[in-house]
C-alpha cells in the first residue's frame, strides 16, 4: 500500500465530514468542517420528462438544426431562460428588434 492510500481522507457530507481510513472504514462527525485537498465533485442530476408530441418536436427539430444533442438543448433553453429572468428581475425588457428596425416587446410568462 502507498503512503498516499494509508493516510486518513477527509470528504465533505452536507453537514457532516466523513473521516475514511485506507480501508474505507470510517466515523462520521456531526457539524465538523475541513479542508479537502480536492473540490467536492458535483454529480449531474438526472431528469426524466414527458412531453407532448408537439413539444418533442420542438426540441428534436431544434437539436438537429443546431447539431446539437437533446442534452445539450435542454441546456442551452434553461441558459437562456435564467438569462431572461435575470433581466426581467432588474427591471430590464426583452426586446426583438426586426430588421427593419420595428421592435417588439416580448413577454414570458
Amino acid at each position: 500500500m502507498n503512503q498516499k492510500n494509508e493516510r486518513s481522507r477527509k470528504r465533505i457530507v452536507t453537514d457532516t465530514v466523513e473521516t475514511l481510513d485506507a480501508d474505507g472504514a470510517g466515523e462520521t462527525l456531526p457539524g465538523t468542517v475541513s479542508e479537502s485537498r480536492k473540490p467536492a465533485k458535483k454529480v449531474p442530476t438526472r431528469f426524466s420528462l414527458s412531453l407532448p408530441p408537439s413539444y418533442a418536436e420542438i426540441v428534436a427539430t431544434t437539436a438537429e438544426v443546431k447539431e446539437l444533442n437533446v442534452t445539450d438543448t435542454f441546456r442551452r433553453a434553461l441558459a437562456i431562460m435564467h438569462a431572461i429572468d435575470e433581466e426581467e428581475a432588474k427591471g430590464n425588457r426583452i426586446v426583438s428588434v426586426e430588421t427593419d428596425g420595428i421592435s417588439t416587446r416580448l413577454v414570458f410568462v
